[in-house]
């Protein structure tokens, strides 16, 4: 038996699954809990970690068991964190002269951008290279030293493992600002599958029982886990649904989050699918709802919808057609309208891929176009994602380009992506976001650049949040939206103590100006309110609860 081991976090990134910081993902917490449950004494490194220290990588050589979780099966941009790469791997390898295990998404092969075709794992010095589920795997081995790389487990593996795995939470650098990334199943409900997805990978959707997960949740809430995304599912809204969605299932697994983590700070979710949605609108309706009345404010449901051009669905078997995913964006927003801190509870997300098969130039046009068409409807979105496609073997989009490169219109590509940057974010941030009604809670500095503080909410899909004045790097702060920026948010951080702002500060509160903020800088201290209400006039009812003097 071993004495001690480390699991090394090289993150995560599936359609269905994340874990780059600030999120921990749900491989190393299962594989925590094996361990615990074989009496295990072991250490949890993230690669940034490593990376920040060369005696990290020397102590690896002190540990019998030596386990690596890794792999990126769809393009991203990561702020927390940098996904683990091949060299870094082969130098664990070499590094540690104990038992060495790599697995998680992975096993599809690697690659590190958009536009490329994933290469088959060729890996040297390691013991098990895991084609299975990791978990699984590892569990095999310690139990019966059997070692099995192409074993795979059920939603039922986890009920015991989930919870002894809470535990691990408290040995991540961010903690205790870290984002749990919650499992309800593994799979995909369709009978025909995207071609470029890697889902199905998993087989026929398992869900977990509304127990285990709570049970799951409630573990890790007991040592201090405040931050849950239910995230983990190609689809929440078919949550244990069979011939329909089903209401109750969804009522359970929230309410029963919220009773026993009553205290939590973020409650969002992921994954829907709009084809889903628009065929059973009135069920996902008040599926919708149930999340939207237990979640925290700013939460987001994406949805992969990759394309807008039928031609491009029909060749991809994407997951509906345009009309019913616009439908499906309506669902949302009515679901979803309510705020809190003037921010919507729920409201959907779009993903949208280039490089897929049957692609054409027009294709850039019809989405901008789709996009514009939603705009003007006058509907909500709160992210909208624009990637180049990944190639994984065993896909139908890896075997189409199998022999040819992955064609992707560069020129277009960047043209209609700053339009929809330029003319589409920018209107949405302002409906989402509305200046002097909007208040970001618990906004975490993270860096300074030419006089501002940026820094994001823990969430689903944060947005960019600056700053005009030096702030604590790593002390959360409540943010008032005063204007906008390129993908991002400009406020101020409340309460607003008027006596004790200058006046390049001043002039960031929300409808004041330079004129007006002079008045107010000229005057000061000031010890009636109102007097302020004389010089913010029609602005001063937004704001005056976040005043002090």
């Amino acid at each position: 038996m071993y004495k001690k081991a480390v699991i090394i976090d090289g993150y995560v990134d599936e359609p269905a699954s994340f874990g780059v910081p600030p999120y921990i993902g749900t491989y190393p917490r299962y594989i925590a809990g094996i361990l615990k449950k074989f009496n295990i004494n072991y250490d949890y490194y993230t690669i940034d970690l490593l990376r920040e220290n060369i005696d990290y990588w020397k102590q690896l050589s002190s540990y019998d068991l030596v386990i690596v979780v890794s792999g990126m099966t769809v393009p991203g941009k990561y702020v927390g964190g940098s996904p683990i790469d091949l060299n870094e791997i082969q130098k664990v390898g070499e590094y540690c002269t104990g038992f060495k295990i790599i697995g998680g998404p992975i096993k599809l092969g690697y690659t590190k951008e958009g536009k490329s075709k994933a290469k088959p794992l060729e890996l040297e010095n390691y013991n098990i290279i895991c084609y299975g589920d990791i978990e699984a795997v590892i569990y095999k081995y310690l139990n019966s030293n059997e070692i099995d790389p192409y074993i795979k487990r059920d939603e039922n593996f986890l009920k015991e493992i989930a919870v002894l795995g809470a535990e691990i939470i408290l040995k991540h650098p961010n903690f205790p600002y870290v984002i749990a990334e919650i499992e309800t199943s593994r799979g995909c409900e369709r009978d025909k599958f995207c071609s470029y997805c890697t889902e199905p990978f998993y087989g026929k959707v398992d869900f977990r029982d509304e127990e285990d997960i709570i049970n799951e949740v409630k573990a890790l809430y007991d040592y201090g886990e405040r931050y849950f995304r239910i995230g983990r599912q190609s689809n929440i809204v078919a949550y244990k649904g069979k011939d329909k969605p089903n209401i109750i299932a969804i009522n359970n697994l929230y309410k029963g989050i919220k009773e026993v983590a009553p205290d939590l700070k973020v409650l969002h979710t992921d994954n829907g699918n709009p084809g889903y949605i628009s065929k059973y609108p009135d069920e996902s309706y008040e599926i919708l709802k149930t999340i939207a009345k237990y979640n925290t404010a700013g939460d987001i449901i994406a949805f992969g919808v990759e394309s807008f051009d039928k031609n491009v669905i029909e060749s991809n078997f994407l997951t509906t057609d345009p009309d019913s995913i616009i439908r499906a964006i309506e669902v949302v927003n009515e679901a979803g309208k309510d705020r809190i801190n003037g921010i919507p509870k729920l409201l959907p997300g779009i993903n949208l891929i280039y490089g897929l098969i049957g692609e054409t130039n027009e294709t850039y046009k019809i989405n901008y176009e789709y996009l514009t068409n939603i705009m003007e409807r006058d509907l909500m979105i709160r992210r909208i994602n624009i990637r180049k496609v990944m190639a994984f073997e065993g896909t139908y989009l890896g075997k189409y380009y199998k022999d040819s490169k992955i064609k992707i219109n560069e020129k277009l590509f960047t043209k209609y992506k700053k339009m929809v940057r330029e003319n589409i974010d920018s209107n949405m941030l302002k409906k989402v976001f509305p200046v002097g009604e909007a208040l970001l809670t618990d906004v975490i500095p993270e860096f300074r650049d030419r006089g501002i503080t940026f820094g994001r909410q823990l969430g689903t899909y944060p947005i960019l949040v600056g700053v005009k004045e030096e702030l604590t790097l790593g002390k959360p702060v409540d943010v008032l939206v005063s204007d906008y920026g390129y993908r991002s948010i400009t406020g101020v951080k409340t309460p607003i103590n008027i006596n004790n702002m200058g006046l390049k500060e001043l002039e960031e509160l929300p409808g004041i100006g330079k004129k007006r903020a002079r008045n107010i800088f000229d005057i000061k201290p000031i010890t009636e309110k109102g007097k302020l209400k004389e010089i913010f006039m029609e602005n001063y009812n937004n704001i005056e609860k976040y005043i002090v003097l």
